[in-house]
């Protein structure tokens, strides 16, 4: 469902061609009907340009799954970080990236609340293989859907990123992660774990900057001790155990996913 805030408000000093909304109790009846009619034959209801207003309450309580961030558009580094980075407002869109997005509005998913939905991936528009797995990454991480917005025309051999099968278990798993804040464009913004059910830890840490970083994160910010297998899910390969303090240098645009087994 599409275009519910021009439902709820209209066009309240936005440039949109609609002049007045419905109001905010015709616009709880319409998602609790549509929610009644979807339970009733198992219809996923996801909903796109809400207002989210109350801290999503009445999104959280009718729908499986919200957008949290602007329209993809022209997609790439633009829409995963760069595209008014740092900037939130008080109604739709309230985030014009990925990174924003899903770090703001956190605190309402997790396991049997509501979905993050951050919007089509189009991986043609990256500049590198980096970007692509960090947009992938995140959609994962965050327990978002990858909805795949490459045509066979541009897609070529970009598949492999979103075919990523130890990547892919988090979501058949019911993963959702969360970073260590959600204060948007804080370090801790740029750094997402989660626990899976067989009680494996996956860790992603997400490098927005122009240039290489050196990142750390201290085992016990993460509820952990004790020394950890490293499996890296993008190499599919095995690291040096680790013990205390995580320390890796990501590349520019780029990411680290990990997961650590006791």
């Amino acid at each position: 469902m599409d275009f519910m805030c021009w439902y709820e408000d209209g066009d309240p000093g936005r440039d949109y061609p609609v002049t007045c909304g419905y109001g905010r109790e015709r616009y709880e009846r319409g998602l609790a009907y549509i929610c009644e009619s979807a339970s009733k034959y198992g219809i996923f209801t996801s909903i796109v340009m809400p207002e989210l207003y109350n801290d999503g309450e009445l999104e959280r309580k009718y729908c499986n799954m919200t957008r949290i961030v602007q329209d993809t558009n022209i997609g790439g580094w633009h829409h995963f970080s760069s595209f008014n980075r740092g900037k939130i407002y008080d109604r739709w869109p309230y985030a014009d990236n990925q990174m924003d997005g899903f770090t703001h509005w956190s605190h309402i998913g997790g396991k049997g609340k509501i979905i993050l939905d951050g919007d089509f991936l189009r991986l043609n528009k990256c500049a590198n293989d980096d970007e692509r797995r960090s947009q992938v990454s995140l959609q994962l991480i965050a327990g978002g859907p990858v909805t795949i917005a490459d045509t066979p025309e541009t897609i070529g051999n970009l598949d492999k990123f979103y075919t990523n099968e130890e990547l892919l278990a988090l979501n058949t798993d019911g993963f959702i992660g969360k970073p260590l804040s959600d204060e948007i464009d804080s370090e801790g913004s740029c750094i997402w774990y989660g626990t899976m059910s067989n009680g494996d830890v996956v860790m992603a840490m997400f490098n927005r900057e122009e240039a290489p970083r050196k990142m750390s994160v201290n085992l016990s910010e993460i509820g952990l001790s004790g020394e950890y297998k490293v499996r890296d899910l993008w190499k599919h390969a095995d690291e040096s155990a680790v013990e205390s303090v995580f320390t890796v240098t990501v590349p520019r645009h780029g990411c680290k996913v990990v997961k650590l087994t006791k």
